[in-house]
């Protein structure tokens, strides 16, 4: 077995040979090796930015009904552009976990176009333009497609999207209303729709694998044969780097490390796959209650699902792997149910179509799956936010979140006023900590991502509908 370090892309790598079969683990920023001069030669002085969409279907409910969470409205109440209440609505999570000097929320952004309000508005979400009608299957490029072509250039994976429930996945064939523009998040370079990608396992391989494919495919092989973990095949070189690096380095590997292999065990206990290998014993007590899922398969708890999504994308954040997701907790219309929070009834068909201006029972449980969605994207940001950068800023400092549904309401379809929100300051280039009231020509997405792109440090901002690149200040 021969191993070695490599720096690729602006990040360390530690490289293990197997019977010629490759495995490739990328490493968090070190500042140890920040002062190795072909390490610094590589940086280039900058730090990778980053982009994250987490979209939840069917909109959420607007109307207040009282002080308490059941009576929560998703938007806060607002005085001014800085001042406003988040102790009373369903982005509370966010205030609680310190978020709030890094949130940016945004009302008035409506998603517009003609035809099924569905697919107008997911369509609409990520490209800044709604579909022309329900046949097309072709659209213009989404925004994380694009994030990964101007600012992710030389590496493998540019961008990704995955999906929480797989029911997404399986469009009926044949029906107008179940077609798969219910699922119309993503759209890469030519405009064709992207399928998610449901197998987290698969995902994993992806991520830290061999340079080549052939190598890949050989090493993932390999090691499940030898039921290794990926990382007993570069137990060498971590070994080896351990000696270079300082006591604080140490940690910073322990920890990252230690979520690889915990993030690593579940999933092959999910699909089935637990290695046996002395180095990656799996306590079965531990994930018993972990279920096996079948990306075939419709869910009703995505607590795993979810959660395993988060992980993937802040190891792949943390090592430079990836730099743009996509995630969509489910798609538009489709039969999701929540059961992992007490909410055992149709999102789509009973809960997102009872009328909002009653605070009926259905209606605070669509609030509870509001706060649900939330309460994620505020862990996805709280675990970003606590790794830190070659620049001294965290990789939520240097990324944008944006969350939010390409419907305002589910009982009306409506469009105007869609829940929007951003986590992070896209590098610098977001203040944060303001509450945006959008009208007239800025209350379009297109707008909005040119003004993204502007806060990234972007030279070109057009994008979408957007055809002169105008932006505004976020």
């Amino acid at each position: 077995m021969s191993v070695k370090k490599l720096i690729l892309n602006r990040r360390l790598f530690l490289k293990c040979s197997l019977s010629g079969a490759s495995t490739l683990v990328g490493l968090p920023f070190l500042e140890s090796i920040q002062g190795n001069k072909a390490f610094a030669q590589n940086l280039n002085n900058s730090t990778p930015l980053r982009f994250v969409c987490m979209y939840h279907p069917n909109g959420v409910i607007q109307k207040k009904h009282g002080n308490n969470e059941n009576g929560w409205a998703y938007f806060p109440d607002r005085s001014s552009e800085t001042n406003f209440n988040l102790a009373n609505c369903n982005l509370k999570a966010l205030n609680d976990k310190g978020l709030r000097d890094q949130l940016t929320i945004i009302r008035g952004i409506n998603t517009n176009g003609s035809g099924n309000a569905h697919m107008v508005g997911i369509s609409n979400f990520l490209t800044g333009s709604a579909i022309p009608n329900d046949d097309i299957r072709k659209h213009r490029i989404s925004f994380e497609t694009h994030f990964g072509n101007v600012f992710a250039k030389n590496l493998p994976i540019k961008s990704m999207f995955m999906a929480g429930n797989p029911e997404l996945d399986r469009p009926k064939e044949g029906s107008k209303y179940n077609n798969n523009l219910k699922n119309a998040l993503s759209f890469s370079n030519d405009g064709s729709l992207r399928k998610p990608q449901m197998d987290q396992k698969s995902i994993f391989d992806q991520l830290f694998k061999g340079i080549g494919q052939t190598e890949t495919e050989s090493v993932i092989s390999k090691r499940d044969q030898l039921k290794l973990s990926v990382l007993d095949t570069v137990s060498e070189a971590r070994d080896a780097l351990n000696r270079r690096i300082n006591s604080s380095d140490r940690k910073v590997l322990d920890n990252y490390y230690t979520r690889i292999r915990e993030l690593e065990k579940k999933l092959n206990v999910q699909f089935n796959q637990a290695p046996t290998g002395q180095a990656c014993q799996v306590n079965q007590n531990a994930f018993r209650s972990i279920r096996n899922h079948n990306p075939n398969n419709r869910i009703s708890d995505l607590t795993n699902v979810v959660d395993n999504a988060i992980e993937l994308m802040v190891l792949a954040f943390a090592c430079d792997r990836v730099r743009s997701f996509s995630f969509m907790f489910g798609g538009e219309a489709a039969g999701c149910e929540y059961s992992h929070i007490g909410v055992n009834r149709h999102f789509h068909n009973t809960l997102s179509h009872t009328n909002a201006n009653n605070n009926s029972g259905n209606i605070q449980l669509h609030r509870r799956v509001d706060r649900y969605h939330v309460q994620k994207i505020g862990e996805l940001a709280e675990k970003l936010g606590g790794i830190r950068e070659a620049n001294g800023e965290s990789i939520l400092h240097n990324s944008a979140i944006v969350s939010g549904s390409g419907l305002a309401t589910g009982y009306n379809h409506s469009r105007s006023n869609i829940p929007f929100i951003v986590l992070g300051r896209a590098g610098g280039g977001i203040r944060g900590g303001r509450f945006l009231q959008l009208s007239g020509g800025n209350s379009n997405v297109a707008k909005f991502y040119s003004s993204l792109l502007r806060a990234y440090g972007a030279s070109d901002t057009k994008f979408g509908d957007n055809g002169n690149g105008s932006t505004y200040q976020l």
